[in-house]
């Protein structure tokens, strides 16, 4: 369950860099 908690975080952060 936290390693899906951490997915969310860290597609979040890669979209925040992507742009």
């Amino acid at each position: 369950m936290d390693k899906r908690r951490t997915n969310e975080l860290a597609d979040t952060q890669s979209q925040h860099i992507s742009k």
